[in-house]
């Protein structure tokens, strides 16, 4: 696991946007216990993925809240792109993925998984079979899926390993999300991750319908792209917020 002696008061905290699973009663309890919490990066037009992802939380009974991630013309996503050279959207998915870190760290759970909404169970595995591996893991960072050539879709964390990934990157991104992670390398094999000591859920199982590279027990659903109003919307946000570039 990590050693961390963090000072998570030094952290920048951006505002997140929130919404809970259409239920009356929030999920708290999955058959195993307290149900693990679970934090899925969603953008409103993605409306088909977010319905995916919501089935998936029922089906795994996590405890779900969707994550917003910053507009494309957003003043930190404008500063991002600036000083990184990103491209809107890696920069907009990256600032989520540390806004999801950062209350993790805030909440103190035992444990938390972040999910970008094209992640979804490997159809290989059993609801069942997935919960009670879940729950087993103790380790403060384990990937959840890898991809061909890479990817930052699911991943488990403690409050110590969320820490340490806003630490190295996630709290002011420097490069894409599946660029800032420990052990992992964007671009390389999952065996590359391992010769370094990486862990990845069911590193041996191969995802159905993917890349000859995808891996573990959350695959990426590669049916579902983002719309073309998104990558417009994207163009339109280059050339209003950023003209020296266009």
């Amino acid at each position: 696991g990590f050693e961390s002696d963090i000072d998570i008061s030094t952290f920048e905290v951006t505002a997140m946007e929130v919404a809970p699973l259409p239920e009356d009663e929030p999920n708290n309890d999955d058959g195993m216990g307290q149900a693990v919490k679970a934090f899925y990066i969603n953008a409103d037009i993605d409306a088909e993925r977010r319905l995916g992802m919501q089935a998936m939380c029922e089906r795994l009974r996590l405890d779900c809240e969707r994550v917003v991630p910053p507009a494309l013309d957003a003043a930190s996503v404008v500063e991002c792109v600036t000083e990184t050279g990103m491209r809107p959207f890696e920069c907009s998915l990256a600032l989520a993925h540390g806004q999801a870190l950062s209350a993790i760290v805030r909440s103190r759970s035992v444990k938390a998984l972040v999910l970008e909404d094209d992640a979804r169970l490997n159809s290989a595995v059993s609801s069942e079979v997935a919960r009670s591996l879940i729950h087993s893991i103790e380790d403060d960072f384990v990937m959840g899926g890898w991809c061909d050539p890479s990817c930052a879709h699911a991943y488990l964390v403690t409050p110590v390993g969320a820490e340490h990934l806003l630490q190295n990157g996630f709290a002011k991104p420097y490069a894409p999300a599946d660029c800032m992670l420990p052990f992992f390398e964007c671009g390389q094999a999952w065996s590359v991750a391992e010769e370094r000591g990486g862990k990845l859920m069911y590193d041996h199982l191969h995802c159905p319908n993917g890349y000859d590279g995808d891996v573990g027990l959350f695959c990426q659903d590669r049916s579902t792209g983002h719309g073309i109003a998104y990558y417009m919307a994207e163009a339109i946000a280059l050339a209003q917020a950023l003209p020296s570039l266009s």
